[in-house]
């Protein structure tokens, strides 16, 4: 009667293209269209999977096991014969089209692929098991012997999946049995009259629970049917007591002889809850009039239906079997309440009931179904038929699949679509928004996430003494998926769940009642996990919990909930491709808020929070929850800091793509080259004396130098400088804890040879000059030493350490140095070559392998500006003065910002100081005031500065730069730079030789030091003398004390 649409046949008026409202008038050819599209848009993703293949015949086969259940093995029978079908595609729950072949496909058509001229015959067989990679068919006798199949043989064939399309065609028929859709395009230019009065009101036989909205609702349904009422919509919330109502009002329906009633759910378990919390009650207590009588498909095991619900259904017995019977108009007419479903409603028009049989049309659930499938037990009612419409459309909602249909609003249910229709104050809209089900803290958190804020709590729930009304349990599991199944599950979390279970029995809190089988529930999105949990529970013997799947618990309501989120990162995209990607709780909103309403007085969520708050649509929700669960310790497993920083670093992998602090790529000559230096010019000195002098080198291996033998020469002129200089004041005193083995490393330096020009490094090489700037040749020298002590550190030499001799206390300092650098150099070229030579660009290997929390090397890059964190400084000390201070004083700045602001401040603070050096940023010297040795307190930023995606672009979070750190002395951490000197304090210095030059000459410049006083002052050094009015200047004693202490 109605055949599936063609694509090619198939018209569509231009009234549905244009308009995009339903109308009385045009409701019936529109919904017939947009029904047509809808399932055609459905074949087209199904059609994915069609294939041509070799069909395996067999007469048994066996099911591999899976979470499931174990081999099973099936035999055909009657002349039938199994066929396996290998998909080129693999199924999954995930996808549309994955999700639609395994709900809502039955059967195959399939056909021999021999080519064949004109029409051929096609045959139906049954889809007997799917699994992800194969399904397997049940060949009808007819089929076996008419293409000659045999077992263990195989055919080659064109199959092509089918759609269920009874609901549609029930749909269909349903539009067209309708003769006037004016109930459900009422007029609401005039306002309807409910008749009220103080007796009605409160009246006696109204249960005293009703709150005002409630009483308001039973009202309006036992108003009398004389006077003339659109449908009215009883709206609200889970929790808030639509069930109890709509059951109120059918217990004062009842009273009238009559009255007869209709009550119509989208699911069995909602209907089921009516009777055994409601009518069986009363029918117990002798009101016969309220037997109800239940009506169920056909084809449901008895076996599974509460023996309860039983009692009130029509049961024909078969001998051992037992099966429900459709009723028949007699049965009808010896009740005066019938409970339904939808689907089953459909049974009612087919029978010949006429129109007009119910008085009272209750359709619960009503924003759970498309609008065609919601007038299906309408069919049965006429113009003065009162119709009451009850839900929740925050809770899941159909599924519509073409975007064309959705356009025009097919997905919209006959509850929303009444709701926006009334004006706003209208007596028949009646909105519940008391929550008399869940804690205070689970409606908060629901009415902040899913309904504008419109939640009261009316309900003192008692809590658990252990666990907060929001509790999130971390799991590092792994989601898979056995060889032949669909779902997933996560065995992490199924130990995990069960683990929590046994400790709420153990636990029970006696204010949260008797524990029963409605005490603990488990939902899951997969059934492999649901069968997982169930079998662990067994194996535990734990009884009494009920473990479903989310689909299936909306109705119910549980004491405490356990949520298994099951998914990870790992099997997780959110490019993926193919279609809209459903990854349960991750991505369906409705879903998650069905799942976390079902509970009292506690939501426990076991699942892996990166995934949960980085993917999918829910991020921002999951995100909340254990923000929430942060602030009330029941995050457990992970903390709020650590989550946030690996979360940040996803967000910047996504704007980046690449990873932004991988290392810079340099040609290898290049990276060779750059061991060498340019020689340098020396003068010829005797040989070097017995006493030597440690020089600290990058990686903490000191090494002792020969110093030069030389006639105290004439005391240096006063240096004037002429030209302004940069400050080196933003190197911190990094020294550090723990100190190795030295390693002794003797040279003789010959008299120095005439060395070769080598080729220079790519950057360009400053030009050395006489006097202080000599210096940084022996900067130059040490560098080379420090390649040197790696190589010797790979060698495993083990020396007892030197102990220090005095420096040499000249004014002539600069000329022993560059002599020093000189001696060097030719012996140190030489045994670098020979290094070199055994092991490779050793020393220009850069470790890659960074710890990089939950992801493949990813964090932050580097700030390009430090203004950000500037308030983290004393108010009367620049960055600059800062890094100068000891180590002693940058420590108790940090312990003063983690006492009086967090550890996250002063963290950052440390930070700061790690990256400054790294990076040597230059403070020019208008920048720079006088500094003082006590810090003086700051206005600190808060912690939801950093929760400020700029802010936390422009800072750098150190949580992902944890490996190959050394902990410093004064508790900072901080990784060596390679290739350049350190000096006796730990100061590490990155400077061309210009630099380092200029810098000593304004040190001496600017401090008005007379050459005369040079030697003392180096004494004052030398041997420690604090009294020294030098060492006590706060503007002398820092700049000397960086050099030659």
């Amino acid at each position: 009667m109605y055949p599936c649409p063609q694509a090619d046949t198939f018209l569509l008026s231009h009234a549905t293209v244009a308009e995009r409202r339903f109308t009385k008038n045009n409701y019936r050819e529109r919904m017939h269209e947009l029904l047509f599209i809808e399932e055609m848009s459905r074949y087209d993703l199904i059609a994915q999977y069609n294939l041509t293949t070799r069909l395996q015949i067999a007469h048994s086969y066996i099911l591999s096991p899976n979470s499931m259940a174990a081999s099973t093995a099936k035999y055909s029978s009657n002349g039938e014969l199994f066929a396996s079908v290998s998909l080129g595609k693999e199924l999954s729950e995930d996808t549309s089209e994955g999700k639609l072949i395994l709900m809502h496909c039955n059967s195959v058509y399939l056909c021999p692929a021999a080519p064949q001229t004109g029409r051929r015959k096609v045959y139906e067989a049954l889809i007997e098991d799917k699994g992800k990679n194969t399904i397997y068919l049940r060949l009808s006798s007819q089929t076996v012997q008419e293409l000659r199949l045999t077992p263990d043989s195989g055919l080659q064939v064109e199959i092509q999946f089918q759609l269920n399309r009874i609901p549609y065609c029930e749909w269909h028929y349903t539009l067209d049995k309708m003769t006037s859709f004016k109930m459900i395009f009422p007029e609401t230019y005039l306002e309807p009259s409910i008749p009220w009065s103080p007796s009605r009101q409160w009246s006696r036989t109204l249960d005293s629970r009703l709150n005002i909205k409630q009483k308001e609702a039973v009202v309006a349904i036992t108003t009398p049917l004389c006077i003339n009422l659109p449908p009215i919509l009883v709206i609200g919330p889970f929790g808030t007591g639509k069930t109890f109502t709509l059951a109120q009002a059918i217990r004062e329906l009842i009273k009238e002889p009559t009255n007869r009633i209709l009550l119509c759910t989208h699911s069995n378990s909602a209907a089921d809850l009516y009777i055994k919390d409601y009518l069986d009650q009363w029918v117990e207590n002798g009101e016969e009039n309220a037997r109800p009588l239940r009506i169920y498909y056909t084809k449901r095991w008895v076996t599974t239906v509460s023996p309860v619900v039983q009692k009130y259904c029509l049961i024909k017995n078969n001998g051992s079997h037992r099966s429900f019977e459709i009723p028949t108009l007699d049965d009808i007419m010896k009740h005066r309440i019938v409970v339904v479903t939808l689907s089953t409603s459909v049974y009612l028009s087919a029978m010949g009931l006429p129109q007009g049989f119910f008085t009272h049309i209750l359709l619960d659930e009503a924003a759970q179904a498309i609008e065609c499938e919601t007038v299906t037990p309408l069919a049965v009612a006429h113009e003065n038929t009162r119709i009451v419409l009850a839900g929740d459309h925050m809770q899941l909602g159909p599924d519509i699949f073409s975007e064309f249909a959705k356009e025009r609003n097919l997905h919209i249910s006959l509850l929303e679509r009444l709701y926006d229709h009334y004006p706003t104050p209208f007596p028949c809209k009646i909105l519940l928004c008391e929550n008399y089900r869940a804690h205070e803290s689970i409606i908060h958190f629901t009415s902040e996430s899913f309904y504008d804020q419109k939640l009261i709590s009316s309900s003192k729930q008692p809590t658990h003494a252990k666990f907060y009304p929001l509790t999130f349990f971390t799991t590092r599991g792994e989601d898979v998926q056995d060889k032949n199944s669909t779902a997933f599950y996560n065995n992490s979390e199924v130990y995990e769940v069960v683990e929590r279970v046994a400790e709420l029995k153990r636990s029970w809190p006696t204010e949260w009642g008797a524990y029963n089988d409605q005490s603990i529930g488990v939902v899951t999105p997969y059934s492999d996990q649901v069968f997982r949990i169930r079998s662990e529970l067994r194996k535990r013997r734990i009884d009494n919990v009920c473990v479903e799947r989310v689909l299936n618990v909306q109705g119910k309501q549980f004491r405490a909930i356990i949520l298994s989120t099951v998914r990870t990162r790992k099997t997780c995209s959110n490019e993926a491709g193919g279609g809209e990607v459903d990854y349960g709780f991750l991505s369906n909103s409705k879903l998650l808020n069905t799942a976390i309403t079902r509970a009292q007085s506690l939501v426990a969520v076991v699942g892996d929070p990166i995934a949960l708050c980085s993917l999918g649509r829910c991020s921002k929700v999951w995100e909340r929850f254990v923000q929430i669960c942060n602030d009330n310790e029941s995050l457990f497993g992970i903390t709020w800091t650590q989550l946030k920083l690996q979360l940040d670093g996803i967000e910047m992998k996504k704007i980046y793509t690449l990873n932004p602090l991988a290392p810079e790529f340099i040609p290898r000559k290049y990276k060779e080259m750059s061991n060498h230096l340019p020689p340098v010019a020396v003068m010829k000195e005797p040989p070097a004396p017995v006493n030597k002098v440690v020089v600290n080198v990058t990686k903490d291996l000191p090494v002792t130098l020969p110093a030069a033998q030389m006639a105290p020469p004439p005391p240096p002129p006063q240096v004037v400088s002429s030209f302004p200089l940069q400050d080196l004041r933003y190197f911190p005193p990094l020294i550090y804890s723990q100190q190795p083995r030295p390693f002794l490393f003797n040279i003789v330096p010959p008299p120095p040879p005439g060395v070769a020009q080598l080729p220079p490094p790519p950057q360009q090489q400053p030009q050395l000059t006489n006097g202080y700037g000599a210096a940084a040749a022996a900067a130059a020298a040490i560098r080379v030493v420090n390649q040197a002590m790696a190589a010797a550190a790979v060698a495993n030499a083990q020396h007892p350490r030197p102990q220090p001799c005095q420096g040499v206390a000249t004014g002539n300092m600069n000329k022993t140095m560059v002599q020093q650098a000189a001696a060097m150099m030719a012996a140190l070229n030489e045994a670098q070559a020979a290094h070199n030579k055994s092991h490779h660009s050793l020393m220009n290997q850069t470790n890659n392998n960074k710890l990089i929390q939950f992801m493949n090397n990813v964090h932050f890059p580097e700030a390009h500006v430090l203004n950000d964190c500037i308030n983290l400084l004393p108010q009367n000390m620049s960055l600059a003065d800062m890094l100068l201070q000891p180590a002693e004083l940058q420590e108790r700045w940090y312990n003063y910002l983690k006492e009086t602001i967090g550890l996250e401040a002063a963290e950052k603070f440390k930070y700061l100081l790690h990256t400054t050096n790294q990076k040597g940023m230059k403070i020019p010297d208008k920048n720079i005031f006088e500094r003082t040795t006590t810090p003086q307190s700051c206005e600190s930023p808060t912690f939801s500065w950093y929760d400020s995606p700029t802010n936390q672009i422009n800072f750098n979070k150190p949580v992902y730069m944890t490996e190959n750190e050394h902990v410093l002395n004064n508790g900072f951490t901080g990784k060596p730079i390679q290739h350049f000197p350190h000096f006796g304090n730990g100061l590490e210095f990155s400077m061309t030789e210009d630099e380092l030059q200029r810098h000593i000459n304004e040190e001496f410049a600017n401090l008005n030091i007379q050459s005369t006083d040079v030697n003392e002052v180096f004494k004052a050094f030398t041997v420690k003398n604090e009294s020294h009015p030098v060492l006590n200047s706060s503007g002398t004693g820092p700049k000397f004390y960086k050099y030659f202490h």
